[in-house]
This record gives C-alpha cells, sequence and structure tokens, in this order.
C-alpha cells in the first residue's frame, strides 16, 4: 500500500483549497465516482444508504416520500460526481467544489462500507482475506473525507 501524504487538501486563506492528491489518487477517484454514476442511478440492493427513509416502519408514508424526493437525492450525486470528473486534475477548488468532493467522497464510502457489511464491531481485516484492498479503500476514503473536513473546518 502507497505511503499517504498528509494535508491532501490546504485552506488557503482566500476561499479556495489547494488539492496535493498524487497522480494515482486522482486517477481512482475518477475511476470510483464513474462507476458510482452506474449505482447511483440504479436501482441496485445496498443503495439504500444513500437514500435514507425517513419512515422506515411505514412502507406508505416511505413510498411517497422517495417518490418526491429520491430524483433530487440522485441529482446531488450526480451533481457532486460531475464535479469531481470535471476538477479531477485541479491544484485547487473552491468552497462550493470541495463540497461536492465532500458529498461524492462519502457517497462512495457509504456504498463501499455497505456492499462490506462494515460495523463499528469490525475486527481488522487479514491481508489475506480476499476483501482485503475493499477494506483498505474504504479506510483510505475515511481519510480522504477526514482531510476535506479538516480542511472545511480550518477555514471556519
Amino acid at each position: 500500500m502507497p505511503v499517504f501524504r498528509s494535508h491532501l487538501v490546504r485552506h488557503r486563506g482566500d476561499g479556495r483549497y489547494q488539492l496535493r492528491f498524487p497522480p494515482e489518487h486522482r486517477q481512482l477517484l475518477g475511476q470510483l465516482v464513474g462507476e458510482l454514476r452506474a449505482v447511483v442511478t440504479s436501482d441496485e440492493p445496498g443503495i439504500e444508504r444513500l437514500f435514507p427513509s425517513p419512515y422506515p416502519d411505514d412502507p406508505e408514508r416511505d413510498a411517497g416520500w422517495h417518490a418526491l424526493v429520491r430524483h433530487e437525492l440522485v441529482e446531488r450525486h450526480l451533481e457532486a460526481i460531475e464535479v469531481v470528473e470535471t476538477t479531477l486534475d485541479a491544484d485547487e477548488l473552491d468552497e462550493d467544489e470541495l463540497a461536492r468532493w465532500m458529498t461524492a467522497v462519502n457517497a462512495l464510502r457509504v456504498v463501499l462500507g455497505t456492499r462490506l457489511d462494515v460495523s463499528e464491531d469490525d475486527e481488522p481485516v487479514d491481508p489475506s482475506d480476499p476483501r482485503f484492498g475493499a477494506f483498505a479503500l474504504y479506510d483510505v476514503l475515511g481519510w480522504v473525507l477526514d482531510e476535506i473536513v479538516r480542511a472545511r473546518s480550518d477555514a471556519l
């Protein structure tokens, strides 16, 4: 596993954020958000965490809520994916662009975590486990998300 630089994202103090992602991270992120686009627009099992229901115990209200807002939520995710794809090679982002990156990275982590059935009680995964790479990617996405949140917090 490659060694990661600290502070992938830095607040510059002028409403802009410097990105310090190595090319291989940018390439991987581009691939992942491309895959996320297909997931977000599907009815694939396991993506319900991207579209949580406020009425889990009331199927009729749940269906009504999803009929009203799901399209809007899908559009929000697609807009975030588009921003990541168009700014993937940028050296800096503005506040809105970084917020969209945060949305996309969080969605990636949610989808992967759901597929892996991640829980707080999980033991570390053995490197010989065939899922080791996916769990490592889940951790890296968490780290990237943390970097974005830290940089945005620095701006406050």
